[in-house]
């Protein structure tokens, strides 16, 4: 298959995976920000199902973004060597960051599991807190990511000038902290089935653009 097609089925494969595993992972009873240690303790020493395949999901979704992050790598590329660089460099870490973000409760659970006992409830507060830790570093990586594809597409017009503005909207709000995580969740996979979509309807290769 051309990879012109590959890219943007890619990048719709992450959405579609990303959107179940937040299903399944959301799935059940799960503690809420007041939840206290033996709460989340007791959440870890039932869920290591549901929280492995959640995990898995998001994994392979990750694969499938990495894939489209290279193509849009590629896209952007005559345009822009270096924010061509940036754009998958920011991106390859907020893929990891994101994933990363599910991993201290999958290791929670496995280690409940594995003690076949209840966690300590300072030991389930610890491993919960990890993953809100590398949420909010998906958020930053994902400012400079909206930040490098911004500016890729108003001055060198990689992708339409109306998604650029947009993007560089989305980095600001990325840094925004308690506001942040909204790009994480909604913005992030919408701006990619756009760009997908976009990428799909595309016939021609996008033109040599100097700067």
């Amino acid at each position: 298959m051309n990879d012109r097609r590959v890219t943007p089925l890619a990048g719709v494969l992450s959405v579609v995976l990303f959107v179940i595993g937040v299903f399944v992972l959301e799935s059940g009873d799960t503690p809420g920000d007041d939840a206290t240690g033996a709460e989340i303790a007791a959440y870890f020493a039932d869920t290591l199902d549901r929280l492995a395949i959640g995990a898995l999901l998001w994994g392979v979704g990750i694969i499938a973004l990495i894939w489209f992050l290279d193509g849009l790598r590629t896209h952007i590329l005559p345009a822009s060597d270096q924010l061509a660089r940036l754009t998958y460099g920011f991106g390859f870490a907020a893929a990891l960051f994101i994933l990363a973000s599910v991993m201290p409760d999958v290791a929670g659970a496995l280690a409940s599991d594995n003690l076949d006992r209840k966690l300590d409830p300072g030991a389930a507060e610890a491993f919960d807190s990890m993953g809100d830790a590398f949420f909010i570093a998906a958020e930053i990586m994902l400012a400079g990511f909206f930040s490098a594809v911004g500016l890729a597409a108003v001055r060198g017009r990689s992708l339409p000038m109306w998604l650029g503005w947009i993007s560089l909207a989305l980095a600001v709000v990325a840094l925004i902290l308690p506001i942040g995580w909204a790009v994480v969740i909604f913005a992030f996979p919408l701006w990619i089935l756009v760009v997908s979509a976009l990428m799909w309807m595309r016939r021609e290769p996008s033109p040599a653009i100097s700067g």
